[in-house]
């Protein structure tokens, strides 16, 4: 027989039926409340996460349902050393990453940076990951700012590969957290979903030295229903060809591919040229809720770029969710 029960306060429900989970957002609600969500959903459904699309199926039931361990995904002898790194601007997203990251088996060096002191969050923090590194930087740049911080620092000095992740979600409550809540735990999914997602990406690039960096494919832009001048420069066009040039590149030969969102997997060496902007976390401005125009979002498709730039030029390739049979 078939269950329903309520998920959480946006109000979609799950229905399991021979086996199968499926996830019905009510969309038949009153009010302001119900004209958020349709909102919401319709966002979605524009980056192609759809009420029905398994993207959307598969990322609202991943707390719901277990993730059995498979036989782990061969590494070689020598594979490369792991730094994740979290951006945790609100401290009450903290068990979205540990929930995935405690089914990872291969060793990794964790940083987290938060905006203000928070003890319990450092507790929690450490009692998963003793040697974690947890630091605190002003709240400038959101999670690129404290990132290019890190990497002035010199705190990816001893990895090879990074994993770049923030805790994203939207302040306001009830349906309009839909958005934000799914968007994040896509990514993350995408990213670090599952030991077998980490493994497959961490292999893929043992086996193919030219490329540069991994992100999340229903994220990288332009892209079949992302691709409008709007949608993937809005107001940092200008600002992304100035840093671009800065590093050596040119207006002409510059290709816009990035991963909206900034998270993404980045062999390390590629980090290194940004080097010459000399940028540190005072260079970003002051957070007053900017939706776009600022130097952390020209650095978001700036990125993108980096696989470009080096020296032989390396490439960019999709994280696939949910992960292909």
């Amino acid at each position: 027989m078939a269950k329903s029960f309520r998920l959480s306060r946006f109000h979609p429900f799950t229905r399991f039926e021979d086996g199968d989970l499926t996830i019905l957002p009510l969309l038949h609600r009153s009010g302001q409340e119900g004209i958020d969500l349709a909102r919401a959903m319709r966002t979605l459904a524009e980056w192609g996460v759809g009420v029905s699309m398994p993207d959307l199926q598969a990322t609202l039931s991943y707390d719901l349902v277990d993730h059995p361990a498979r036989a782990p995904v061969p590494m070689p002898a020598q594979f490369p050393a792991i730094g994740i790194v979290i951006h945790l601007h609100y401290p009450d997203v903290w068990p979205d990453f540990e929930k995935r990251l405690r089914q990872i088996t291969l060793p990794f060096k964790l940083i987290v940076t938060v905006s203000a002191e928070d003890t319990a969050l450092s507790a929690g923090i450490r009692s998963f990951h003793p040697e974690s590194r947890i630091l605190v930087y002003p709240n400038r740049g959101r999670d690129v700012g404290p990132f290019i911080q890190l990497l002035r620092e010199g705190h990816f000095d001893d990895v090879d590969l990074v994993c770049k992740l923030h805790g994203k979600k939207s302040m306001t409550l009830g349906p309009r957290r839909v958005f934000g809540d799914v968007w994040r735990r896509l990514l993350l999914n995408s990213l670090i979903g599952s030991d077998d997602a980490v493994r497959r990406i961490v292999r893929r690039f043992c086996e193919q030295p030219r490329l540069g960096m991994i992100g999340p494919s229903r994220f990288r832009l332009p892209n079949e229903f992302r691709h409008s001048h709007r949608d993937v420069w809005s107001n940092n066009e200008e600002l992304t060809y100035r840093l671009v040039q800065r590093l050596g590149g040119s207006r002409e030969s510059f290709k816009l591919d990035f991963f909206a969102g900034t998270m993404f997997w980045i062999r390390r060496e590629l980090l290194d040229i940004l080097k010459p902007l000399d940028l540190s976390q005072s260079d970003f401005p002051d957070e007053a809720g900017q939706p776009d125009g600022t130097l952390q979002h020209a650095l978001e498709r700036v990125f993108g770029a980096l696989p470009s730039l080096a020296n032989p030029a390396m490439i960019l390739e999709d994280a696939i969710w949910p992960p292909e049979a």
